[in-house]
């Protein structure tokens, strides 16, 4: 019962960081940015709102 509930919890999180990754690839390919710039500017705004 407990293997189950780790291994729902694992999918999840797996299924949650695929999405991501494929939003962050998108996003990156549609702004026409490598993905350090892109990083770097998402960080960039993170600092300033602080």
């Amino acid at each position: 019962m407990v293997s189950e509930a780790v291994g729902f919890i694992g999918i999840l999180l797996l299924g949650a960081a695929i999405i991501i990754g494929v939003y962050f690839w998108i996003t990156v390919r549609l702004n026409g940015q490598t993905p350090d710039e892109y990083l770097n500017e998402f960080l960039d705004s993170l600092n300033e709102k602080k």
